[in-house]
């Protein structure tokens, strides 16, 4: 799908807005626009040349906590692969001005089961240390939630 940044806004630079602490507040919502969950997160992100490691830990409003490690490597300018235990293949995201897309299915439990779900991301840098991120989270080609966070470099 085409897209276009803002055009007065700054490159997002993937590398630079994770490479330290990052936090992350946001909630889940179902198709039907219902509140399902909100959460914290807390990312510690470190670069290494072309790779970047993140660290994730998410803390959930009914208790629940999500531990996550990404490894992300740069392919071409504004072009990334990143792997994860949870994922299934590769994460391929690129970048369009201030707007980062990432495409990747992920395992994650429902009702007592690991399912395989389709992620759409759309990562909007606001600023150098703000970011806005919208996922769509999809099962058999169907909307089942959106994923809304807010991103602060610390």
């Amino acid at each position: 799908m085409p897209y276009s940044s803002a055009p007065e806004a700054k490159p997002f630079d993937l590398y630079q807005f994770y490479d330290g602490p990052t936090e992350a507040f946001g909630f889940v919502q179902s198709r039907d626009q219902k509140f399902q969950r909100q959460f914290n997160c807390r990312i510690v992100g470190d670069v290494q040349g072309e790779k970047l490691t993140l660290n994730e830990e998410f803390w959930f409003d009914d208790g629940g906590i999500d531990k996550r490690q990404w490894n992300v490597e740069r392919t071409a300018p504004g072009q990334y692969r990143a792997t994860s235990d949870d994922i299934k293949g590769y994460a391929i995201g690129k970048t369009e001005g201030n707007i980062l897309t990432w495409k990747y299915n992920l395992y994650y439990e429902v009702f007592g089961a690991r399912r395989l779900f389709s992620f759409d991301d759309w990562m909007i840098g606001v600023s150098d240390t703000e970011m806005i991120n919208k996922s769509q989270m999809r099962k058999f080609g169907l909307r089942l939630a959106d994923l809304v966070l807010t991103f602060r470099k610390l």
